[in-house]
């Protein structure tokens, strides 16, 4: 049935879309005398185009299925591959690589001659895991606990193999790569998933504060975040996403002006209940690109204070940039909140739902995208003259 769906979509491109027992591969073949690209992201998204709730999980979904049309746009068949996934690489004849490693490297290996691209999806894994070791030391000499690394990452080399790096992110991130791989790379515009669930946006007498984020709360700076709201009773925290282990660690001993949420759909109304009662998104994190938590929050109306690591260039436009990573940065920050009148704040806060929905669009990450590629497909051609 779902194979049906997705042939059904896609059949007023001329696509003919091809799948394989294994949902961790998935193909998209125009022609026998197309090229090839093989990307090695996110294959199962193809196989549940139309469950709006998995979709919404993650803005990368919706853009790897764009990513796969404008390729076949661009006149390429497409072998697409989970980016760890142990099938074996296909025989096919590659011309271009796309995507993370493992397996972007594994190709490489196996189709030595094509043009090869990086997707890098934040900073360099040599900073982040520098970034949450030091926050899990910081928290485990403080607390006597013995917590590890959540979000490791395996050290890759492809920054180094690569023509070009497809970056979401700002320049802090690109600060992270070694200078001589900086003038590969191009920042993208990445999309959002979430809906402007509070509408109208209005200035919050509650006047509270918001965080969300994925699993790996250390690295995004929570500790600190916690130490800064517990020594200031006086302001609400709503905390969203996974707890975590660190989360329930401390659960049972935080004070009344800390709320822990645990996971909710970004687009329902419980989410809107508590983004309306809130004014600023506070997001303290170690390493990021440009996280879709802030984007989706802005969308709504909040005002970010985010560490460098998490923000888009324009941030002192539109929020607050917290000076270091530690205590005194976050409070520093709320100071900053505590100096916008109400008109101030309303002002801003719909200023940045404007700048990210005229920004941080699925049609402006496509035509980015395309832009960025046709002028890849022009490279490859002549590197294999």
């Amino acid at each position: 049935m779902i194979k049906k769906v997705i042939k059904r979509i896609f059949r007023k491109k001329k696509n003919v879309f091809c799948s394989t027992e294994d949902r961790s591969v998935y193909v998209s073949k125009i022609s026998e005398e197309a090229l090839w690209v093989y990307l090695s992201y996110i294959a199962d998204v193809f196989y549940r185009q139309n469950d709006e709730s998995y979709l919404n999980v993650h803005q990368a979904l919706r853009e790897a299925v764009e990513m796969v049309s404008i390729f076949n746009k661009l006149g390429y068949n497409v072998y697409v591959q989970n980016y760890d996934s142990s099938t074996p690489l296909p025989d096919i004849n590659v011309s271009v690589i796309f995507g993370h490693s493992p397996n972007l490297e594994l190709a490489v290996k196996k189709w030595p001659k094509a043009y090869v691209v990086m997707y890098a999806t934040g900073p360099l894994y040599t900073h982040q895991n520098a970034q949450e070791q030091f926050m899990v030391d910081y928290v485990n000499h403080k607390y006597g606990t013995t917590f590890a690394m959540e979000r490791w990452v395996p050290p890759y080399n492809s920054h180094v193999i690569a023509n070009k790096i497809l970056m979401i992110g700002s320049c802090a991130t690109i600060e992270t790569f070694p200078e001589d791989y900086r003038s590969k790379i191009t920042i993208i515009h990445q999309s959002s998933q979430a809906k402007q669930v509070v509408d109208p946006i209005r200035y919050a007498p509650e006047n509270e504060f918001f965080f969300m984020a994925s699993a790996g709360n250390l690295l995004r700076g929570i500790p600190l975040l916690i130490e800064s709201f517990v020594s200031h009773p006086e302001k609400t925290l709503h905390i969203v996403g996974p707890v975590g282990p660190y989360l329930e660690y401390v659960l049972a001993s935080l004070p009344d002006n800390i709320h822990i949420h645990g996971f909710i759909d970004i687009n329902s109304d419980e989410m809107a209940s508590i983004m309306s009662r809130c004014n600023f998104m506070i997001y303290p994190t170690g390493s990021d690109g440009i996280p879709g938590s802030l984007i989706n929050s802005m969308m709504n109306g909040l005002i970010p204070i985010v560490s460098k690591w998490g923000a888009f260039d324009e941030i002192i436009d539109y929020g607050y940039l917290m000076k270091n990573w530690d205590v005194t940065s976050i409070d520093e920050g709320l100071l900053w909140a505590d100096s916008l009148s109400p008109e101030q704040c309303l002002s801003l806060k719909r200023k940045c739902s404007i700048f990210v929905k005229d920004q941080y669009n699925l049609k402006r990450f496509s035509e980015e995208f395309e832009k960025f590629f046709r002028i890849v497909k022009e490279e490859s051609i002549h590197k294999n003259l």
